[in-house]
């Protein structure tokens, strides 16, 4: 399918063909026909404007606006574009399906009380209409949806969670759901994210409801729940990983389906062999952090496997670290998004420690295990990050 720039560009050059055909044959019409021509340029102009202006809206209300080497002011016109779209009505609905997503960002940062029931309309007015789009255009849509959802989330915006999952369920489906599907790559970081996402809302999404191009459920009536989308998901979908990407988030993301499922063993030996030597942005840190959390589960429940492999949570915990470090040194520009594992370490850190102290060491609990106890909980409590419900399971269990 044509895509909106193609299809617009097309559009002009009919309407410029009329006109000399008109203009052959001498006939009435070419003021009208001017008109035409004139309607057809603004409506590419505006559409390619206005998509333009929603990625700069993208980039500096997510990204970081300090990156940004331009001003506002360099959009030229943008403001008369704006101004005459919320004027006038266009036929084409991708220039409105745009116009809301600029809304959308311009006023990202508002206490809008009515901005999920904004962003729902959009979404279900971009889901019925993608069918007459093509693939890339589409995307891009809904990658615009996709990115606010993450800026959201970022703000602990948890009703985004699931919003953001049906978004890159549709955008899996839109580019697989092709005659070419089978041999399209899908990019290891977004194979990791649909993984991440599902796991995080297994109690919250009906997954028999959830439709994934290539994926069969158990039962016609749909899948049982969230871990077995998962499965099926990673069952399917590792096929289309390149090589670096089936080395590291294929067994990362295995490993964390069993996690969830408290299959601990299963989940060690999954990542056992990938514990160190993994490169990649983050995947390094996801795989040490989910390692330690495994790790730690069994410690507590069957510690002579670790004594056998002489795995040491210490030694491994030190490689996180020194991993960090390296890390901060490297990505200086991406220091908000190491404290998630900075946060993870810290706390992981405190936990292993009163776990010592009071189921080891001093099996006799006394005033001052209480109050550790509870500073612990509190501080687990102010964190915002996903692993939160974990450590406080953890510090809870300790009696």
């Amino acid at each position: 399918m044509m895509n909106q720039d193609k299809k617009l560009l097309k559009k002009i050059e009919q309407k410029k063909k009329k006109r000399k055909e008109l203009e052959i044959v001498g006939t009435s019409g070419l003021e009208e026909n001017l008109k035409a021509i004139s309607d057809a340029l603004d409506e590419y102009y505006f559409t390619e404007k206005l998509k333009t202006y929603c990625a700069h809206l993208s980039y500096t209300k997510i990204i970081n606006k300090k990156a940004i080497k331009y001003k506002m002011i360099d959009f030229r016109l943008i403001n008369s574009i704006l101004h005459v779209i919320d004027i006038f009505e266009f036929s084409n609905p991708v220039i409105y399906f745009y116009n809301e997503i600029r809304k959308l960002y311009e006023n990202i940062d508002e206490n809008d009380d009515h901005e999920l029931i904004k962003f729902d309309k959009l979404l279900s007015g971009i889901k019925n209409y993608s069918l007459r789009l093509s693939i890339e255009d589409a995307e891009e849509l809904l990658s615009f949806l996709a990115n606010f959802c993450v800026r959201k989330l970022n703000e602990n915006k948890k009703e985004y969670l699931n919003r953001y999952f049906l978004i890159s369920n549709l955008l899996l489906n839109i580019r697989f759901n092709t005659k070419t599907g089978k041999s399209i790559k899908i990019p290891p970081n977004v194979f990791k994210n649909m993984v991440v996402t599902a796991l995080k809302i297994a109690d919250e999404l009906d997954f028999s409801t959830i439709e994934t191009v290539g994926i069969i459920p158990d039962n016609p009536s749909g899948f049982s729940d969230a871990y077995e989308w998962v499965e099926k998901f990673i069952d399917s979908f590792k096929k289309n990983l390149d090589k670096k990407g089936f080395d590291n988030y294929y067994p990362y993301c295995s490993a964390l389906l069993e996690f969830k499922r408290g299959n601990y063993i299963k989940a060690y030996r999954t990542l056992y062999e990938k514990r160190k030597g993994t490169r990649g942005v983050f995947i390094n840190l996801d795989i040490k952090t989910l390692f330690l959390r495994i790790l730690f589960e069994i410690y507590i429940t069957k510690p002579q496997i670790l004594e056998y492999d002489e795995i040491d949570i210490e030694k491994t915990f030190d490689t996180l670290r020194s991993l960090l470090r390296d890390e901060a040194s490297r990505k200086k520009q991406l220091s908000y998004q190491l404290k998630f594992y900075t946060d993870f370490a810290d706390l992981y850190k405190k936990l292993y420690k009163f776990f010592n102290r009071y189921t080891l060491a001093y099996k006799k609990k006394n005033s001052l295990f209480e109050k550790e106890k509870n500073q612990l909980l509190s501080e687990i409590e102010n964190t915002k990050y996903s692993y939160k419900k974990w450590f406080l399971q953890k510090v809870k269990s300790i009696k």
